[in-house]
């Protein structure tokens, strides 16, 4: 599935960078790894994101590629396990993000996979925290819940989860 993601938005890419923008001068435009958050977060934390660009550009070369775009709700909206925030004063902060469905279901401790496994989903776990919250006191509220909830539900030790 990534492989064939990366092909399309290489492919895709070089499309998009074969086209001329209206004011006539030629843009190397990179979408590779768009769809990952970690990315998303940085592209977001540099401004080199333009999504109104992003979503306009494409339709005036060819008439069958037609983008939607999500509007925000209350200055913020999710994509993928990222929830982008507007602050007060128009900066976007990442967030982590949960659908309301989401069960918090991970592999089981008392699952037959080896500890490393085990260890690679905690691990895993406040790795994603650290690098999609952009405030401390959303990176506490993360924390927090992965300790609590997450990881006590799928019957993780403490020892674990504190190393």
């Amino acid at each position: 599935m990534e492989n064939t993601t990366n092909t399309f938005l290489e492919q895709f890419s070089r499309f998009i960078s074969s086209c001329k923008p209206s004011h006539g001068r030629r843009r190397k435009t990179r979408f590779r790894n768009l769809y990952r958050p970690s990315t998303f977060t940085e592209k977001i934390r540099r401004r080199h994101l333009k999504l109104s660009e992003f979503f306009t550009h494409p339709s005036t070369k060819e008439s069958f590629i037609q983008f939607t775009m999500e509007q925000d709700n209350e200055a913020c909206f999710p994509v993928f396990d990222l929830l982008t925030k507007r602050s007060s004063n128009g900066h976007l902060l990442p967030a982590v993000y949960r659908k309301p469905t989401h069960l918090d279901r991970f592999l089981n401790f008392r699952s037959e996979y080896s500890i490393q496994h085990k260890q690679s989903v905690v691990n895993c776990l406040f790795e994603r925290a650290k690098k999609l919250s952009s405030t401390a006191q959303d990176l506490n509220i993360e924390i927090k819940h992965v300790m609590k909830r997450t990881l006590m539900l799928n019957c993780y030790h403490k020892w674990m989860i504190q190393n």
